[in-house]
């Protein structure tokens, strides 16, 4: 599986450190994956944290408005020779042991199966206007009743959720200016390859916004996760009145603060007070 798949967290110049501390949470939760930080650049004179992680600079220039997202990737998935790629976010945070058998056994099935894109957040249960469907499976995984197949008209066809994707299915859709943003809400340009075939499973990963004692309790599908930032800033009551010190992401967010003492970091600053009056 280790020479299958490799682990990317995409970021850009701005955002590194914080790459760094998340991808340090996938560190300690999973064994014997390749992890690598994705980036635009890389900025001059960044002391690397991690030496056990790999960093790649694109050499592409930073756009404000994430058009730099498609140029960085291609470069990038043209570097490697791996068959598949977990693609995260770099404010995805893990909360607990990756299930290293069942992420196996769904490689094993992906591959089988030729998917190009499994999404580990079921975005229709909030955003698909299709009744869900079943895959119907001629290979074998204990989950697969679980797998849906996506819409092509669904809103998030290719969310930016954790999602393993083909690396050449990838390679196959992206284009120079594209940008994050385009790729979650699925731009029409990137829905014109109707061969692409794109699951996402109905179990639970995504634990943002859950009350933390019950997230503790839930028996997760392969990894369990949460989102720290939304909009720029840490997802945090005193930054959102909505948010709540009982829900899980809320408890990480602290842990990640007092483990790391941010007190005094610039990205730190601009994550608890970036958009406050």
């Amino acid at each position: 599986m280790e020479s299958e798949i490799v682990v990317v967290y995409f970021t850009n110049e701005n955002n590194v450190e914080l790459a760094e501390m998340s991808a340090s949470y996938f560190k300690k939760y999973s064994k014997n994956l390749k992890i690598n930080i994705v980036s635009n650049r890389i900025p001059e004179g960044h002391v690397k944290k991690y030496d056990d992680i790999d960093y790649f600079d694109a050499g592409v220039e930073f756009d404000s408005s994430g058009k730099h997202f498609g140029e960085t990737m291609i470069t990038y998935l043209n570097s490697i020779n791996h068959d598949y790629i977990l693609l995260l976010c770099d404010d995805y945070v893990l909360i607990d042991d990756i299930k290293q058998k069942d992420l196996r056994e769904l490689i094993q099935y992906i591959s089988c199966e030729d998917i190009d894109y499994f999404g580990f957040d079921d975005t229709n249960s909030y955003s698909s206007k299709f009744p869900k469907q079943p895959y119907k499976s001629s290979c074998i995984n204990n989950y697969s009743e679980h797998f849906i197949l996506k819409n092509n008209d669904d809103e998030y066809l290719y969310s930016v959720q954790p999602s393993i994707w083909k690396r050449k299915s990838l390679l196959k859709i992206l284009s120079a200016g594209i940008s994050l943003h385009d790729l979650d809400h699925t731009i029409e340009s990137l829905r014109v390859y109707k061969d692409i075939i794109a699951l996402e499973n109905s179990l639970k990963s995504h634990m943002t916004y859950l009350n933390k004692d019950i997230a503790k309790t839930i028996d997760y599908f392969i990894f369990a996760y949460v989102e720290i930032v939304r909009h720029g800033v840490f997802i945090l009551p005193e930054i959102n009145e909505n948010r709540s010190e009982d829900e899980i992401q809320v408890k990480v967010i602290r842990d990640i603060i007092n483990e790391y003492e941010f007190k005094n970091d610039a990205l730190l600053c601009k994550l608890l007070y970036q958009n406050r009056p």
